[in-house]
């Protein structure tokens, strides 16, 4: 009865050992497997922090990238309204320069119109003038000769009182001067020409310089139309264009020669009352200076001699003076300077001729 639960007894402990063995393999074997596991997943959520990490500096990236475009697209737009602003200034400005070359166009039509009525009054004091001059002329023969009709009367008396014997002399008998005409209205600036150059006309004084100064160009050997112009080189068109009365080409400069001021230039060195005379003269010229300021006169003048194939650089428009009084007379006035201001220039006649010679 011992032996087989001996053997029973070592079976049982044979198996026991062999139990333990296996749970301690087992266990073992866990343990590994649990390490691996362990380290598997510190592997895994290190990978999940950097996804984590990549994935927020990608959100960051984007974020910023969406800040710029949305700034991009507040400035597009920003420079848009700023384009649409400009442009409706632009039109605006556009709109008052129209509205100004109209006014201006229209106080140059204002001014051509007092200027027609200016010379259409002058024309008729002209003849007034005249027609006074005939009429103080015919007084002064009529009474020249009552006087001496009186004068040789009592010459007549006195000698036949003395008893002198005065042979007859029928050629010697007196007879009164002619009556002068009645001056007709085209004539009638007849006798102002025969007074004294205070009585020239302006006009005539312009004139008188601008022949005068062509006269210089050719005995000093200029060609006309090739060295100096004058409107009848032009056809009809580009001769109403040619605003000045003489210009002239030197090297690469075309010298625009307006005589138009020498005129009223003149009548203010030879009036007595300056105060009025001044008057007067700057009222003439404020609008000289706004009928030179005006673009489209040196424009129209350049056109014309472009006309006929003149090669220059610049086109100068000097105003003429007959003498240099008159040019300290602009001086003194102060517009000296204002013509300057519009790029015009002021020489006297005889500066001309030397630059012409």
């Amino acid at each position: 009865m011992e032996l087989p639960l001996l053997i029973g007894n070592a079976v049982f402990a044979i198996g026991a050992i062999m139990f333990w063995m296996k749970f301690a393999a087992l266990k073992k074997s866990s343990a590994a497997e649990i390490i691996d596991l362990k380290q598997k997943l510190d592997e895994d959520l290190k990978e999940m922090d950097i996804s984590a990490n990549q994935m927020r500096e990608t959100m960051t990236a984007d974020a910023k990238k969406m800040e710029t475009l949305q700034n991009e697209v507040l400035k597009v737009r920003k420079e848009k309204e700023d384009e649409l602003k400009l442009r409706l200034e632009a039109e605006k400005q556009i709109a008052l320069a129209i509205h100004k070359a109209e006014d201006i166009q229209k106080r140059m039509h204002d001014w051509k119109v007092a200027q027609e009525a200016a010379m259409k009054d002058s024309q008729d004091t002209i003849i007034k003038v005249g027609e006074d001059l005939y009429q103080k002329i015919n007084a002064s023969y009529q009474a020249e000769s009552a006087t001496s009709k009186q004068v040789f009367a009592k010459v007549t008396e006195y000698i036949k009182k003395a008893s002198v014997v005065v042979p007859p002399a029928p050629a010697q008998t007196y007879s009164a001067p002619p009556t002068p005409p009645a001056p007709t209205q085209k004539a009638a600036t007849a006798p102002a020409a025969a007074a004294p150059k205070a009585a020239e006309t302006n006009s005539d004084l312009s004139k008188k310089l601008a022949a005068d100064l062509i006269h210089s160009m050719k005995d000093s050997n200029h060609t006309e139309g090739e060295k100096y112009f004058v409107a009848s080189n032009f056809d009809a068109d580009k001769a109403k264009m040619f605003l000045c009365e003489v210009a002239f080409l030197q090297d690469s400069h075309f010298y625009i020669f307006d005589f138009k001021a020498c005129s009223f230039l003149s009548d203010y060195s030879r009036a007595a009352d300056k105060t009025a005379a001044a008057k007067i003269m700057t009222q003439k010229l404020d609008k000289y200076i706004a009928y030179l300021s005006n673009p489209k006169y040196r424009t129209a003048i350049l056109k014309a001699a472009e006309s006929k194939n003149i090669k220059f650089e610049s086109g100068d428009i000097i105003v003429v003076t007959p003498s240099h009084t008159e040019l300290e007379a602009l001086e003194t006035i102060g517009y000296l300077e204002k013509l300057e201001e519009i790029g015009a220039k002021v020489a006297t006649f005889d500066e001309l001729i030397d630059l012409t010679l």
